[in-house]
């Protein structure tokens, strides 16, 4: 398959992944798009798609949409490429290609999550999107969310400050950045090792429908999505749907019943969805994924706050009111690393009390 051909099918058409395999068995040309006989004979379903196709097709514009990807440091990974995001295959409508610009080795993170919520969040909703983000990628989690302004952007780059992967999907073309003020923050997110992804060429502007096709691949792309704060019509519940379509798991976080902000992340609560109160909650579903940060002789490798924690529970000091008082920090903090030592399996936690175990 080559990657040009899904160049020009995704830049003048509409495919998907099957009828491009569809096409290239019929020897179908993309950069010579004249004969659909044997298409219509063969394929009928796929006549309308490819007429439409070479009506559109213009090989100037093809041709300067190659040249934008070599000369903006984009790189295309297709369906077909063993970089494409292996979770992302597993939904009904995957992308044919991605536009990428990054770390693109972090696309295929086996511990993606996605955070989502308003884009005109209460303080509540900031500080939980960014607890919630920099404790996640601190146990290894890379966070997916969409790039907008709100939820998105604090919990993606509270992920990259924390040192941690972070992906942005975006409902844009590549090098467009939405809204235009945040162009500073996609700098920052990028220098510090994040990753942009679109299917949409370059160029393509903000337009309304674009983002419920950018929202599935969020979805697609990630384990289970959190939904930190929504109205009851934010787009952030297309996404939440859309996981649940693709049987992955649905957390969201409480918010005060006065709040039309909280609407849809409490209806989602009493549709099924996990209540989550604590990075362990979201954690508890994929013990299968979080490993030990090791040594090459099966030590676990402390930090200095770590080994801090685990001195002061082996002198008595074994539950959280009398580690926050011996300790000096706020609770959030402290459930932060308690919570990361017990899922390395540093300590353990019954009774709300904790037990060293090394």
């Amino acid at each position: 398959m080559k990657r040009q051909d899904v160049v020009a099918l995704n830049l003048f058409g509409d495919f998907s992944p099957n009828d491009v395999e569809a096409l290239m068995n019929l020897d179908f040309d993309p950069l010579n798009p004249t004969r659909i006989g044997e298409i219509v004979e063969k394929k009928g379903n796929l006549e309308r798609k490819v007429r439409r196709y070479i009506e559109r097709f213009r090989r100037e514009r093809f041709e300067k949409e190659l040249s934008k990807i070599l000369n903006e440091d984009v790189e295309v990974i297709t369906y077909w490429d063993d970089r494409y995001p292996s979770l992302l295959r597993e939904i009904p409508n995957p992308p044919i290609m991605l536009y990428c610009k990054g770390r693109t080795e972090i696309l295929n993170s086996n511990r993606a999550l996605a955070i989502v919520g308003s884009r005109k969040p209460s303080f509540y909703g900031l500080n939980m999107a960014r607890r919630f983000a920099s404790e996640l990628v601190e146990l290894g989690f890379t966070i997916v969310s969409g790039m907008a302004m709100g939820i998105d952007t604090v919990s993606q780059i509270s992920a990259v400050r924390t040192g941690g992967s972070s992906v942005g999907v975006l409902g844009t073309g590549i090098d467009v950045v939405y809204p235009k003020h945040n162009s500073n923050i996609f700098s920052e997110f990028l220098n510090r090792g994040g990753c942009l992804v679109s299917e949409y060429p370059f160029g393509t502007p903000p337009m309304k429908h674009n983002f419920p096709r950018r929202n599935r691949i969020i979805a697609g792309i990630s384990l289970g999505t959190l939904v930190v704060e929504a109205g009851e019509k934010s787009g952030s519940l297309i996404t939440a749907m859309q996981a649940l379509e693709y049987n992955r798991t649905i957390f969201a976080i409480p918010g005060p019943i006065t709040s039309s902000l909280s609407v849809g992340t409490n209806r989602l609560i009493q549709m099924g969805a996990k209540l989550v109160m604590d990075v362990k909650d979201i954690v508890e579903e994929f013990p299968y994924i979080v490993g030990d940060r090791e040594s090459g002789n099966g030590v676990i490798d402390l930090d200095e706050e770590e080994r801090e924690v685990i001195e002061k529970i082996k002198e008595g000091y074994d539950d959280i009111d009398s580690l926050m008082e011996e300790m000096k920090k706020e609770y959030s903090v402290l459930i932060s690393i308690l919570s990361r030592l017990e899922f390395r399996g540093a300590l353990r936690g019954e009774g709300g009390r904790y037990t060293p175990l090394i």
